[in-house]
């Protein structure tokens, strides 16, 4: 099975299961990053990764577990993490180079799905716990949203967004998500 395959029947299993992986799951984490890394995961990794839903968006290979000293649990399912590039060859009769494409995917774990980790994960949850309180509003955007006229209320609670127009209010998920 090719990686265009696995990534095309993972989204519609998804959507079979009436998960919408474009969706944004307001769960106040962020983007999806690597632990090891901590750099975010870009392209279709954004809407892979949170599609199952945990209480941390960090990831890592089984082998980046191993490297750290734990593993994956039995029986997790993996997510697939994919990666591309462009290599250059260069061709043997001509000797002029042309680019071609690498995709390949890794199998991905949430850091939940690990075991032998819990020093790393205690310093993930509070690197999450401190990303979540730090919150600074622009000024201009709020003066804006609260001087205009007539306004419906604003309610920063639940997960979701949306206009409710039999209450005629705005609902947000807290502002620290």
């Amino acid at each position: 099975m090719s990686v265009y395959d696995i990534v095309t029947n993972t989204i519609l299993e998804k959507l079979e299961q009436g998960i919408i992986p474009w969706k944004r799951p307001w769960n106040g984490l962020g983007s999806p990053k690597n632990v090891i890394s901590k750099k975010e995961y870009r392209g279709i990794n954004r809407f892979l990764l949170d599609i199952p839903q945990y209480n941390s968006n960090y990831w890592l290979t089984y082998k980046q577990a191993k490297q750290l000293g734990g593993s994956t649990k039995k029986g997790s399912n993996y997510t697939p993490i994919v990666y591309w590039n462009w290599l250059t060859k260069k061709d043997e009769k001509t000797q002029e180079e042309y680019k071609v494409p690498l995709f390949r995917y890794y199998r991905g774990f949430n850091i939940e799905q690990t075991e032998g980790l819990e020093k790393v994960i205690s310093q993930v949850k509070e690197e999450e716990e401190t990303k979540k309180l730090d919150f600074h509003p622009i000024q201009e955007c709020e003066n804006l949203v609260y001087s205009y006229p007539n306004a419906p209320p604003i309610i920063l609670e639940g997960n979701r967004v949306f206009y409710h127009p039999a209450k005629d209010a705005i609902t947000l998920p807290p502002k620290e998500n």
